[in-house]
């Protein structure tokens, strides 16, 4: 892979209030990338990560929240905090002002990946960014609905932009499925449930236990942006992440909610990140 240097083509793609220090260190362990999510005790989770793992890749995922409050005060604190904990690359789900991130890739040396939920075109892309992670509508959290499947899209983007690396995220739990769109083409592959699921997962353990029984037919759109979810209680959440059901979804055994993905179909018990990625990667 150009695009990352771990052992394997597989990201444990960011997760909101589950992707911390512990499960990416396991990630890093285990041989795929690694990721975190911006969040207010960033430098902290950065140190534990780095403290375990010196080199290496790893991806940090900014909200267009987090993006707001970088611009108009807290960019130079962040270039050195990338610098200093080797950020490799950021992900993005918007881009409110490319310029920054711009000068970002050229102060940190970082790679910008960015996040497409929905069907676009995304040629004018490839100069403001390093790769394209597309996101299935069976993945967990926010998505868009399409009449076209994964496959479909991936193909379409990757004969109009040949040059740009291709990332394909949701729904992904089989090493058959990894296979399929590495075979097409595909830079690395995301997956996200069947890692926060995993032993490493902060989600409390009767949590997954709850889970590991459900499948994708029981997730529903949760939130104010229709976020896939199994949801154990209604929370009012106040913002767009759905903040408050998230913590006590992690935290709890039977409130809040979980975003989840359609590898719940796979997924059986509660295993090690190094077991799992070891049946993923069988035969590679």
């Amino acid at each position: 892979m150009s695009l990352f240097n771990s052992r394997y083509p597989i990201i444990c793609t960011p997760m909101n209030f589950v992707s911390d220090a512990k499960l990416a260190i396991a990630c890093d362990r285990a041989g795929i990338v690694p990721s975190l999510v911006c969040n207010s005790n960033l430098e902290e989770q950065l140190k534990e990560f780095r403290d375990s793992c010196s080199k290496g890749d790893l991806i940090l995922a900014m909200s267009p929240e987090h993006i707001l409050i970088l611009i108009q005060s807290k960019l130079s604190y962040f270039i050195t905090c990338c610098r200093k904990y080797g950020v490799s690359h950021i992900q993005l789900l918007q881009f409110p002002d490319a310029n920054t991130f711009k000068s970002l890739k050229c102060a940190a040396n970082i790679k910008i990946i960015y996040k497409a939920l929905r069907p676009m075109d995304l040629s004018k892309m490839e100069s403001y960014c390093d790769a394209i992670d597309l996101k299935s509508p069976d993945a967990a959290s926010r998505v868009r609905y399409t009449d076209r499947t994964t496959m479909e899209r991936f193909l379409e983007q990757k004969a109009t932009n040949p040059n740009l690396p291709i990332i394909v995220t949701g729904g992904i739990s089989t090493s058959a499925e990894i296979k399929m769109y590495l075979d097409a083409g595909a830079e690395a592959i995301g997956l996200g449930t069947i890692f926060a699921l995993s032993k490493e997962s902060a989600i409390h353990h009767d949590k997954k236990s709850e889970m590991i029984k459900k499948s994708f037919s029981d997730v529903t759109q949760a939130g104010q942006n229709n976020m896939n979810a199994i949801v154990f209680s209604e929370t009012p959440d106040t913002d767009r992440n759905n903040t408050m059901g998230l913590i006590l979804g992690r935290d709890t055994k039977d409130r809040g909610l979980i975003f989840a993905g359609k590898a719940l179909n796979n997924i059986t018990e509660i295993e090690s990140v190094q077991t799992i990625v070891d049946r993923l990667t069988k035969g590679f």
